[in-house]
């Protein structure tokens, strides 16, 4: 925080904000301001007058995507968007080979916790409580989404 956002007048941390996105100015502004609607505004105001610079940004984020990936927004720095080294594990690994699992390290009942378990296999109650949390998920996410069209 020091070096990040207090060794800057308000004005410099502003334009610093503008110009170098990242997780960590975001989490700033979300704890000043939490209203998704103002951001949605703001977001559409880019688009109608820079229209290039979100072709240019979503052709970006589609080339690391598809052709060049592993970049990404990390935490906890004010780096933004870097090449971490993270590929796209499809394209480093196949079916059957077994790697290194980072879980294995956490022990048994880590390993245990990321095993998948078919929800047909449990109780009729537990499968109701799913239910009833996914409908009432979609529910709520329909009327955000929709309240977010006007």
């Amino acid at each position: 925080m020091e070096k990040h956002v207090f060794a800057y007048t308000p004005e410099e941390l502003f334009e610093k904000i503008c110009t170098q996105p990242n997780e960590e100015y975001w989490m700033i502004l979300m704890a000043i301001d939490t209203n998704d609607e103002f951001y949605l505004d703001v977001a559409k105001e880019i688009a109608r007058s820079h229209p290039w610079y979100v072709v240019q940004y979503s052709i970006r984020n589609l080339w690391h995507a598809v052709f060049d990936p592993g970049y990404a927004i990390t935490r906890y720095n004010a780096q933004g968007y870097i090449k971490t080294g993270m590929d796209f594990v499809p394209g480093t690994q196949s079916w059957g080979v077994r790697s290194a699992d980072p879980v294995e390290k956490y022990g048994s009942r880590a390993v245990g916790e990321m095993k998948y378990f078919p929800l047909k296999s449990k109780s009729q109650s537990v499968q109701e409580v799913f239910e009833f949390v996914q409908n009432r998920s979609i529910i709520f996410s329909r009327h955000t989404y929709w309240s977010l069209q006007r």
